[in-house]
């Protein structure tokens, strides 16, 4: 088993190993699906990392999530997957983006948003609430609409800032990276889920 990640595995280290033998977990398969070579025909696995370094900002691709996937493994493209998988980093926040992953893993067609959107209201919440499937319609078209990649959001926490009004980083060598979205959305989504309960 090798992990596919910045041009690892190289086809020349494959190219000693029967394919039988090799199965590749292509962990960015989601930032570059649109490929027209993965891996020199050796078997690989289409994964996501979600979370990755454990960021903890609320960030993500759920269109992608549900629908790139599914293209693959189904074989619109010239090398196709034989299977879904994640390699998350952490898994504390954005669970609408693991459970959309999940979901795909068994479906045999693209879901659609809403209806995704209506089943994990519903389970994760307990009650089928309008109210519910608005504040997470806003949260997909808001924050989770990210195009490109579904790698999620910055690699450091807010949370470990030292005290200051003018926070860019956690770190000396981290990244300066606002966030790109209005905040004001999560008031309007903690509203809607409130009016619940």
């Amino acid at each position: 088993v090798f992990q596919g990640w910045q041009g690892n595995p190289e086809i020349e280290l494959l190219s000693g190993i029967p394919k039988e033998d090799v199965l590749i977990l292509s962990l960015s398969a989601d930032t570059n699906y649109k490929s027209e070579d993965f891996f020199g025909g050796y078997p690989w696995i289409y994964c996501t990392t979600p979370n990755f370094g454990g960021v903890r900002k609320m960030y993500g691709n759920i269109q992608g999530m549900l629908f790139e996937p599914i293209e693959q493994v189904k074989g619109c493209l010239k090398t196709a997957p034989i299977g879904i998988g994640m390699t998350m980093e952490a898994i504390e926040v954005d669970e609408v983006l693991y459970d959309a992953f999940a979901s795909v893993s068994f479906a045999e067609e693209k879901p659609e948003l809403e209806s995704f959107l209506r089943q994990f209201t519903w389970c994760r919440y307990g009650i089928k609430s309008e109210n519910c499937i608005e504040a997470y319609k806003l949260l997909c078209e808001n924050i989770y609409n990210l195009s490109g990649t579904n790698l999620f959001g910055t690699k450091e926490s807010a949370l470990c800032t030292r005290p200051s009004l003018y926070v860019k980083n956690v770190s000396t060598w981290g990244n300066e990276e606002e966030i790109p979205y209005d905040n004001d959305i999560l008031i309007k989504v903690a509203e809607l889920l409130i009016k619940n309960y």
